[in-house]
């Protein structure tokens, strides 16, 4: 984070938590993360901004090492994808996915947080070759609507399973 470029600040952090734009270097090629500055920064904009969400998570916030890899991975195995209908479940910051849409034929990435969301597209619109055959929706696990059913020939996530009593809704979801 060192390198980041402050993006929201002033008035515009009553909307939006304070975002940074990151440069960032994956398996040799270069990308720019949008993204709020840190977990801390965030979960503060959860409790001052009105947003009043008792059960706010942001750690969709951190770029997770497993999200990495699982990108890596992506990159040097695109025939696992290709051609493919992508979906990324809990997807936070959407680098999997992102990467997948290099390859796939498309890719939907879903969060239940709207910001994490937003955050995930705005960098698919700073990274050219991410942009077109990528969209977001949001989506609480255990509520998948019917018209999603079935919609995927590859389901991806990383970082998602910490917490036991979301995994039978995780599993749910992935059919």
């Amino acid at each position: 984070v060192d390198d980041a470029t402050v993006l929201t600040q002033g008035n515009l952090v009553h909307y939006y938590p304070p975002m940074v734009s990151v440069p960032c270097q994956i398996n040799g090629q270069s990308y720019e993360i949008i993204k709020p500055r840190n977990v801390d920064d965030l979960y503060d904009w959860y409790i001052s901004a009105q947003q009043n969400k008792p059960d706010a998570d942001p750690s969709w916030a951190v770029l997770w090492p497993t999200a990495v890899s699982l990108s890596i991975y992506v990159l040097e195995h695109p025939d696992v994808i290709f051609g493919k209908r992508v979906v990324e479940l809990g997807s936070g910051l959407g680098l999997v996915g992102l990467v997948a849409s290099t390859a796939a034929k498309s890719v939907l990435l879903t969060d239940r947080e709207p910001m994490a969301l937003h955050c995930a597209m705005s960098t698919a619109a700073c990274n050219k070759q991410f942009f077109g055959n990528v969209q977001a929706a949001i989506l609480e696990w255990g509520n998948v609507p019917p018209t999603m059913q079935g919609t995927a020939d590859i389901v991806v996530a990383s970082d998602v399973l910490y917490d036991k009593n979301t995994i039978r809704a995780f599993s749910e979801a992935c059919q």
